[in-house]
């Protein structure tokens, strides 16, 4: 009987501990890592300024605002087509300024 009781009590969740040393978790529970927010800020805000602003906004209002191609041209007062083609030229800059800086 006492050997039931000590391992049901060592069995509850009070009694565990964790301990979880160099992992960060990112999920609804813990919350999103902040560290890498900072470092995707840090390689992207560059890479933004480097465009002009009419592609750096189709950006903008497609990814960090999540609104599609038709929302967007919307918002800009472009056609769509003027939309498509912005974010494809806006994303084929910054793959050549990195690829450049890479070699």
């Amino acid at each position: 009987m006492t050997q039931h009781l000590v391992s049901g009590w060592v069995r509850r969740p009070h009694a565990r501990r964790e301990v979880v040393v160099g992992v960060i978790y990112i999920d609804a529970v813990w919350g999103r890592d902040e560290t890498a927010a900072v470092q995707d800020a840090m390689i992207v805000r560059p890479l933004l300024q480097r465009l002009s602003p009419e592609h750096r906004a189709v950006l903008v209002h497609i990814y960090p605002c999540d609104h599609t191609i038709q929302a967007t041209a919307g918002i800009l007062g472009v056609p769509t087509g003027t939309a498509k083609s912005r974010r494809h030229n806006a994303l084929r800059k910054p793959r050549r300024v990195v690829t450049a800086e890479i070699a």
